[in-house]
Order: C-alpha cells, then sequence, then structure tokens
C-alpha cells in the first residue's frame, strides 16, 4: 500500500505533517462517486475552458517520459519552423519517394512506365511488373486495345495476366482482374479529365 502524508493538530508542540506507511482510506459509495465526478469535471473544464491539456500517468516513469518528449519537442520547434519556411510544394528525392530517372538513350523508360501502372489504387509492384513484362511501354498497350473488336474485349485485356507473387514453395499466383484490368483501359483511353477511375462502372 502506497504511504500517505497525515496532517496532525494538537498531538504533537507544533502542527505538522507525519507520514503514515500504511493507510486505508473508507468512503461511503456516494462520497467516492461524487469524488470521481468532481474529478473528471475539473478535467473536462479544464481542457474545454482553459484550453489546458490534461494528460493522467500511471507511474513516475510515464512522468519522466512525458517530460523527456515535451522537452525535446521544445528543443526541436524553432528548427522544424525554419524548415518548414524553406519547404516546397513537393516531395524532394527520397529512399520512399523517387521518380525514375530517363538517360538520352531512353534507358529508364520502363521504369517510367511501371511507375505509373503504380498509381493506381491497390495496384502492387508484382501486378505492375506483370502488365509491364506483358506490355512493355504505353504504346504497345495503346496498339492492342486498338485492335480489340469490342469495348468489353478491351476492357478485359489484361485480367488474365498472370501475377506471381514469392518465390519457391511459398509462390502464389492470381490474375491482374477485370477491376484493375477496367481501370487501365479507361486511363489509358478516355477522353474525360476528370473522370473517377474507382468510382466508374
Amino acid at each position: 500500500m502506497e504511504r500517505w502524508r497525515v496532517f496532525v493538530s494538537g498531538q504533537v508542540d507544533d502542527d505538522s505533517w507525519v507520514e503514515e506507511p500504511n493507510v486505508l482510506v473508507l468512503l461511503r459509495l456516494e462520497d467516492f462517486v461524487s469524488m470521481v465526478h468532481g474529478y473528471k469535471q475539473a478535467l473536462v473544464d479544464l481542457q474545454l475552458h482553459a484550453g489546458v491539456q490534461v494528460r493522467v500517468l500511471e507511474s513516475w516513469k510515464e512522468l519522466g517520459d512525458l517530460a523527456s518528449s515535451f522537452t525535446k519537442a521544445v528543443a526541436e520547434a524553432p528548427f522544424k519552423r525554419e524548415r518548414e519556411k524553406k519547404g516546397f510544394s513537393f516531395y524532394l528525392e527520397s529512399e520512399w519517394c523517387r521518380g525514375a530517372k530517363v538517360d538520352r538513350s531512353g534507358k529508364g523508360l520502363a521504369q517510367v512506365w511501371k511507375r505509373q501502372i503504380q498509381q493506381f489504387n491497390r495496384v502492387s509492384l508484382e501486378m505492375a511488373g506483370a502488365v509491364v513484362s506483358k506490355y512493355p511501354s504505353p504504346l504497345l498497350l495503346a496498339q492492342a486495345y486498338r485492335k480489340g473488336s469490342s469495348e468489353q474485349e478491351r476492357q478485359n485485356m489484361l485480367a488474365d495476366i498472370p501475377v506471381r507473387r514469392g518465390d519457391g514453395v511459398t509462390a502464389t499466383t492470381r490474375r491482374i482482374g477485370s477491376e484493375l484490368s477496367r481501370r487501365i483501359y479507361l486511363q489509358m483511353t478516355s477522353p474525360n479529365p476528370d473522370l473517377s477511375l474507382d468510382a466508374n462502372g
């Protein structure tokens, strides 16, 4: 049980606080409920009316961690503000956001084409690679669309392309599917720049 500091009056020469190692506090149910309600109400008032953020912590360690993270945030704030002033409206090249580079000979165009396919929702690297393996350039795919005998055939032209995932005994194979095939077809052929590929039936 935690130690309590208890105010003692009249038992010693001067009124003072003494520490009691084991104290059991008995409260009536209505007093306890009232106390908890008052405590929660005070927290709500602080946050809504005074604009104070309240964090309830369970231990000294949590308090130390909070103080440490708060101190770090305050120390880094000026540097972050300066960095935001010099920000760009686009992402700079990095490991997770990198464009495909193309040299004068055209090397890299296949990677650009694959990245374009990856821009569709729910398209993995393997799915984009499967499409590019079948049609190594947008021109070849456009030519294939023109040879289609019907709208339905053109929309489903990519549906049966196999997509291989993994290696060895854990490898699996699936198809591109008609839904993605349709979206790629619409993106390649629709004259409407505002067409929602996901919403269109």
